[in-house]
């Protein structure tokens, strides 16, 4: 987790096995709760960014 430059966003990077894995973590009932109890509690209503990595250079050599 991070902290953003306004105090009321936060960002996480995950990164998923696949699609799927990502969908599912996404529907699942845990998430569900938390968003309906956060719901009228945060500064701002909860909005998500995907961001896809886009890879340059060789893999693994961290030089472009």
């Amino acid at each position: 987790m991070h902290e953003a430059v306004d105090s009321t966003d936060f960002v996480f990077v995950e990164e998923w096995a696949s699609e799927d894995a990502l969908e599912t973590h996404m529907s699942a009932p845990s998430l569900t709760r938390i968003g309906a109890a956060l719901d009228g509690k945060l500064a701002k209503p909860l909005a998500i960014t995907r961001l896809l990595a886009i890879e340059a250079g060789e893999k693994g050599s961290l030089q472009l």
